[in-house]
């Protein structure tokens, strides 16, 4: 006997329900809204067609911070691309704001922030603290390319220059960059410039610094905190977590909490010589 894929409503409820759950989108508590009728506008009728939104989910100001599209597990969760398009066009007409999309399946969720990057693939549901820095990023964000350098921190010219190539890639919506430099040439010190800079340009909130040893986790903050004196630092260890704006870790020590922090919990992570040559320096945005 062959089994039969759930169709969509079966999906809905007996895995996406449960997955906006763990990500803390509760319906008693007037987070998460199903079923949602919008007038979407069509080709053929431009003044608006009644459609169903599966779910929009809401800030705590009662306004939609993201729709998400869902399909039964049998189909690509890609397939409704152009229906949250309209949901969220839809919404941007009727609010003003421009709410983020989640495309799923049950068993595989896309994010698009459809004004900056392409859908890409996440381990489930961004949590509203999640989305709503997210928001704050996007409405008070600036061009990174206009913010200074500070010099005090990385003042020479390849430092500069390593900063700008990653700050022109942010700009041009890419998210993954390898800084690779010769042992003493200020690795560390041009990466916390460019948090720096990334910071003050609101393109950021929330920082990981990791590195392999508990030795450079500590020779790392040290730097942090004697170049960024104001910003909170913490360091993750015995399976502990902050709310400070840069946090440092080993990888085992992230592992030990990994399952507790939310899928958006941060905006930019920093690996500290994550490959075999140990001049490397991974920046994910």
């Amino acid at each position: 006997m062959t089994a039969t894929a759930p169709n969509e409503t079966l999906t809905r409820t007996e895995l996406i329900d449960s997955q906006l759950a763990r990500a803390g989108w509760s319906k008693q508590r007037k987070m998460l809204l199903e079923e949602v009728l919008l007038q979407v506008a069509t080709p053929d009728q431009p003044y608006g067609k009644d459609q169903f939104a599966d779910y929009i989910l809401l800030g705590s100001d009662g306004k939609p911070l993201a729709v998400v599209e869902a399909k039964r597990t049998s189909r690509d969760e890609l397939a409704g691309k152009r229906q949250a398009a309209d949901y969220a066009e839809a919404i941007k007409a009727k609010t003003g704001t421009d709410p983020f999309v989640f495309l799923t399946n049950g068993k595989e969720t896309q994010f698009w922030d459809r004004d900056r990057y392409p859908p890409r693939k996440i381990a489930g549901f961004y949590t509203r603290d999640d989305l709503e820095r997210l928001r704050h990023q996007k409405q008070y964000a600036l061009p990174v390319s206009e913010v200074t350098i500070n010099a005090e921190i990385a003042g020479r010219d390849y430092q500069n220059e390593a900063i700008r190539r990653v700050t022109e890639g942010i700009d041009a919506a890419k998210r993954k960059f390898l800084l690779v430099m010769a042992t003493g040439t200020g690795k560390t010190r041009t990466t916390i410039a460019l948090v720096d800079t990334l910071l003050r340009a609101k393109r950021v909130q929330k920082v990981l610094f990791l590195a392999d040893r508990r030795e450079l986790v500590r020779q790392a903050m040290s730097e942090f905190k004697t170049h960024l004196p104001n910003e909170s630092l913490s360091r993750i260890e015995g399976g502990t977590t902050s709310g400070a704006r840069i946090q440092f870790a080993t990888y085992p020590s992230i592992m030990q909490v990994y399952q507790r922090l939310s899928v958006g919990c941060y905006d930019l992570i920093v690996a500290d010589e994550s490959h075999a040559n140990r001049n490397h320096k991974v920046i994910e945005a």
